[in-house]
Parts: C-alpha cells; sequence; structure tokens
C-alpha cells in the first residue's frame, strides 16, 4: 500500500483517531507489533514491526522495523496528513520532538533491533 492509497475514512477503521489540533497533547504511548493497525508504509517495504508514538488525524510518528528485497532496517517515520486528494505523506527532515519520548524510541530501537538483528552503530548502543 503506498502512502497516498490510504484515505482518510479507511484509515478511521484501523485507528482510533482522536480530534487533533497542533497545540493539543497527542496519544504519546507506544503501541506495537505488525498487525496492531495499518500505516502508510511504501509497498517497497515488509513492515515486520513497529512502535507507534503520536497517532492523531493529522500526524503518525513511528519507528519501523521494514525489510526490502535488499535488507532488514529500521526507520523513524512522521507521516502528515494531506488531505482527501493527496493522502499520508511522510515529512521531510523535520519531526517536532517535543511530545515525544526519545528515550522511549531509543530503548525500543535497541530492542527491536536486537530482535531482528539490525546492527546498530550508535557509540552508546550496547
Amino acid at each position: 500500500m503506498r502512502s497516498g492509497d490510504l484515505t482518510q475514512p479507511k484509515l478511521a477503521k484501523h485507528f482510533a483517531l482522536e480530534e487533533d489540533s497542533m497545540d493539543s497533547d497527542p496519544k504519546s504511548e507506544a503501541t506495537s507489533g505488525p498487525e496492531t493497525e495499518k500505516l502508510p508504509v511504501s509497498d517497497f517495504f515488509e513492515l515486520l514491526d513497529q512502535r507507534v508514538y503520536i497517532r492523531t488525524n493529522r500526524r503518525i510518528v513511528a519507528l519501523c522495523v521494514l525489510k526490502s528485497k535488499f535488507r532488514t532496517e529500521m526507520k523513524l517515520y512522521e507521516w502528515v496528513w494531506k488531505g482527501e486528494g493527496k493522502g499520508w505523506k511522510v515529512g521531510l527532515a523535520n519531526i517536532n520532538v517535543e511530545g515525544i519520548d526519545l528515550k522511549r524510541i531509543a530503548a525500543d530501537a535497541e530492542a527491536l533491533a536486537k530482535t531482528h538483528g539490525i546492527p546498530l552503530r550508535w557509540s552508546s548502543a550496547s
């Protein structure tokens, strides 16, 4: 499923979406597992695992373990709802981290890397 294939009404069936305002406090508890809900990941990848940190009507932030024909890798995504005609689009290099627990993301990344055999090249990674 390409990122533009999910429409807002279809997405509402997969997510218990809450009312969103850029100033509101989004749901920040991490949810996990590839079967929890569909994320708008490209058909190029198979979604093996995920941790969703923010999920609102206009924004999704998730740590995803993805498998391509080349390798298994981990990516931190932000998707932004661009409207009925455009659907969900990946945010480009600017994620507002004020409402995101980065320590939780780092801990999840280390656990997922261990589970899926992904080497981390962090100086502090164990």
